[in-house]
Formats: C-alpha cells, sequence, structure tokens
C-alpha cells in the first residue's frame, strides 16, 4: 500500500503545472506572477493587472525565458484597450491592461505599444509619457497671446507729449506760450475748420442774422458730393444758418452764407483772405466758405491766430459750444436735430469755450479748441489725423499730460515752452 500511496503522489506532483493555470479572473497575483514572471536577474516593474481570466493555455505556454510573457497573453490582449499609464520615478513607463495576465517590463516596446490609444479619462498628459520617441503624442494648438501695441497715452511722460495727429500746436492762451507743436509750420488743407473764417466774416459785415435766406442749387456740393439734411427751397435766417454752418458743419448752410454775401461768393473769399492777413495769417489761403475745395489751406501757427481771433466773437464761442440744435420746420412739418460735431463739447467734465471740427480726404480729422485744460486756458489746434477720433484721442492724451504735470513743477517754467510769434 506504501507503494501505491507513493506512485499516487508523484503522479499528482508531475501533473502540478498542469493545474496551475487560474480558473478565474479572482486568481491571487502572486499565483500570475508566477506563471509569467521571466527568469532573469533584471528586476522588472511589472503593470497593474485590471481584468479577466486570460485566454485558456496560455499560463501553460509560458517558459519564464524574457520577452514571452508578451507572447502568453496573444489570445486577448491584442484586442485590449490602454486606459491609462503611470510613471515609476527613474523607469520607463507601463500601461494599465484591461484584461490578462501581469506583461513584463522588460520588453521595452510593449508599454509604447500598448498606451497608443487615449485613456478612457482622456489624460492626455499621461498619455503622452508612453509614445515612443519620434512620433507626436499630442496635439495641442496654442495661440500666441497678441502683444498689445503702445499706446499714445502709455509713451506720454511728465516731460513728454506724443500727439498722433500729423500737425500739433498747443499755446497757453494767457502767458502765448507755446507748450507742444509738431509740423506746426506745415501747410496743409483744413476742411470745415475753414467756417471759422466764414462766421467772422459774416459777423464783421453786421448783416442782419435775422434775414431770411434761401438754400438754392447753388449751394449743393458739386465738388465732394457731401450730403446735407437742408432741401433745396429751405428759407432760414442767418442766424439759423450760423448754427447749422458750426455745430452740425452743415455746408449748404455755409454756402447760402457765403453765396448772399454782398458781391457774392467771389467778394466773400476775397474778403476772407483780406481777414487771414490782418491776423497774420500769412501761409493761409481760402478759396471757398466750406472748405470743400482742398485749395483752404493754413499751418497750425496760423490756425492758433484764427482761433484766438474767433473767440473774440461772443456769438461763435456761444454757436460753437451748443451741444445740439433743434430746428423748426416750417407748416407743422416737425422739427430737425443737429448734434455738434464735437463730442467732447458734449461732455460734462470739459471746459470748452470754442470748437469746430473739419474732414475731407485731403486734410484728414481736423479739430480747434479753444479749452480750460488743468486750470489754463489753452489754444489747441490738431490737423491731418489718420483715424475718425484721432484728435478727441489727442486732447485726452493732452489733458492727462497736464494733470500730471500739475503735481511735478508747474508749467511756466517749463524748458518746453516758448513764446508764440
Amino acid at each position: 500500500m506504501r507503494k501505491v500511496a507513493t506512485i499516487l503522489s508523484m503522479l499528482l506532483v508531475a501533473s502540478t503545472p498542469a493545474l496551475a493555470a487560474p480558473a478565474t479572473g479572482n486568481a491571487s497575483s502572486s499565483n500570475k506572477a508566477t506563471a509569467v514572471r521571466p527568469a532573469s536577474s533584471r528586476t522588472a516593474t511589472p503593470a497593474r493587472t485590471v481584468g479577466t481570466a486570460p485566454a485558456k493555455g496560455t499560463a501553460a505556454r509560458a517558459t519564464g525565458a524574457r520577452g514571452t510573457s508578451a507572447r502568453a497573453t496573444t489570445a486577448k490582449a491584442s484586442s485590449t484597450k490602454a486606459t491609462a499609464t503611470r510613471r515609476t520615478p527613474g523607469k520607463t513607463p507601463t500601461a494599465v491592461s484591461r484584461t490578462g495576465p501581469r506583461a513584463a517590463s522588460g520588453s521595452r516596446s510593449a508599454p509604447a505599444r500598448v498606451a497608443v490609444k487615449k485613456s478612457r479619462q482622456g489624460a492626455p498628459a499621461l498619455a503622452r509619457a508612453s509614445f515612443p520617441r519620434g512620433r507626436a503624442a499630442l496635439c495641442v494648438t496654442h495661440r500666441p497671446t497678441p502683444v498689445p501695441a503702445i499706446s499714445a497715452v502709455a509713451e506720454s511722460s511728465p516731460d513728454h507729449l506724443h500727439l498722433a495727429s500729423g500737425s500739433a500746436l498747443i499755446v497757453d492762451q494767457r502767458q502765448n506760450a507755446v507748450l507742444y507743436e509738431k509740423n506746426s509750420e506745415t501747410r496743409l488743407p483744413i476742411a470745415s475748420i475753414t467756417k471759422l473764417m466764414t462766421a467772422m466774416v459774416v459777423l464783421d459785415a453786421r448783416l442782419p442774422l435775422e434775414e431770411t435766406l434761401e438754400v438754392t442749387d447753388e449751394d449743393v456740393d458739386w465738388l465732394k458730393g457731401s450730403r446735407s439734411r437742408l432741401p433745396l427751397g429751405t428759407q432760414l435766417t442767418r442766424h439759423e444758418l450760423l448754427y447749422l454752418a458750426l455745430v452740425s458743419s452743415d455746408n449748404r448752410a455755409a454756402s447760402a452764407l457765403g453765396r448772399t454775401y454782398p458781391g457774392g461768393k467771389p467778394e466773400f473769399v476775397a474778403a476772407m483772405n483780406r481777414k487771414a492777413r490782418a491776423l497774420g495769417m500769412v501761409d493761409s489761403r481760402f478759396a471757398d466758405p466750406t472748405g470743400l475745395n482742398p485749395a483752404n489751406t493754413s499751418t497750425a501757427q496760423d490756425l492758433v491766430r484764427m482761433v484766438k481771433a474767433a473767440y473774440a466773437y461772443p456769438t461763435i464761442r456761444q454757436v460753437t459750444t451748443t451741444p445740439q440744435y433743434t430746428l423748426a420746420l416750417p407748416e407743422d412739418s416737425g422739427s430737425l436735430e443737429f448734434r455738434n460735431t464735437n463730442r467732447l463739447v458734449r461732455a460734462e467734465d470739459w471746459d470748452i469755450g470754442l470748437s469746430k471740427t473739419g474732414y475731407i480726404n485731403e486734410a484728414g480729422r481736423c479739430l480747434v479748441m479753444q479749452a480750460d485744460i488743468a486750470q489754463r486756458p489753452l489754444l489747441i489746434v490738431l490737423l491731418n489725423g489718420d483715424g475718425r477720433y484721432t484728435p478727441f484721442a489727442d486732447v485726452v492724451r493732452l489733458r492727462d499730460w497736464l494733470q500730471r504735470r500739475q503735481h511735478i513743477s508747474s508749467l511756466p517754467s517749463a524748458p518746453t515752452t516758448r513764446s508764440l510769434g
């Protein structure tokens, strides 16, 4: 009997490798490691196994040689999906497989091959670590952050002012001191700034302001094709035409004022040039009362003289600083609202004594003003601005610059000022 028992024991021991394969997916990791761990002196970092039972017979074919463990899972591991990767400090990243026995990390290509597909959690930082060298792991497009342009306000400092207008001249009206100038001697078209001279010539002639005038076909702009809200045949007083010419810069209104001057437009233009010479505007020429003709030219220095002279007319001061003018239409036809072309006039935080804007293609954006800024009366001339809001932005820059300088030193003693000749 002892011999029979011994023989049965030997038969059981001989059949143990064939029974070593786990029957279910709940087999312990130690049993599976015993079945597939390669016989090598190098310590491998195994991948964590999450999944089900391996294919039948795979454990029986495991021999323990390096690299054969990868073949041990070919029955089902070829269709598995990678869910994530983990990085072990100082070692090659390994992959987490959803099924199959523990794979040996001795095969360097196996982790990269498993981690090619994105994980279910979608962690690109982890997936990127296990791609082989030379391949793009994740395509992420980063739009470059635009570098903000340095504005003129930022460039201005207590000792330096930068204005964007092509030509500019800022004069202290009280002290006749130049605070800022830029191309002030350059002769340029002045567009509707011309209408200030038109108003002075009309007022100098002492023509009755309540006289009724009619807008006719002669007042239509055939040169530039500009629009007007005044229909032909409209009858308005000279005073109303002054408002429309200076507040909303209406060209038909200015044309009617010049056309009804004694001697007509030719005599009116001659009177404009005589007035310019009387004011010392030696580099100025006037060709029409509207400013549509680019032959109306002047310099910033000459226009400072014209603004100073126009400021002496109470009617011009009152009209040019009117934020909005309402024109009542005849025969109960309602009314028309005309807004001042200088938006700063409509702002409550500005103390403006005179204002006029101008624009044609040849002249660019123009603005002349008399204003109290930082407790100083200033005469401001800005010509040849590129953008629609350039002259208004320049005036804001000027105000900010003067306010900063108030806290540092007084402007009369500043070395940048000079007397206007």
